[in-house]
């Protein structure tokens, strides 16, 4: 019921609520992991001095020149790739994933 910290996002659910919701929906053994940021965009992150989903969000928010966000951050996301993400707990994630038996 709370609004998404994301304005692009309709809703945004925790891992126990995105556990519960394929449960209900009939999936067993669901497990959710958490996708990280990997050390490339972690240290874009510390040299900034701001998350790289907040940058873009305000930057996608703003208007003038304010719309281009941090130095670099237009080149750091358009070279991000796969191997710039971990997968890990679920906790502090940027993103879930599920993987869940179907019945």
């Amino acid at each position: 019921g709370e609004k998404p910290t994301n304005p692009f996002h309709v809703a945004e659910l925790d891992a126990e609520q995105l556990r519960d919701l394929l449960a209900a929906a009939g999936f067993a053994e669901v497990v959710v992991h958490g996708l990280h940021h990997g050390p490339r965009i972690e240290e874009w992150e510390r040299r900034s001095g701001v998350g790289m989903v907040a940058a873009q969000i305000a930057a996608a928010l703003a208007v003038g020149d304010d719309a281009a966000g941090p130095s670099g951050l237009a080149e750091c996301v358009a070279s991000v790739t796969v191997q710039d993400f971990v997968m890990g707990g679920a906790d502090g994630s940027q993103d879930l994933v599920a993987v869940a038996v179907a019945p």
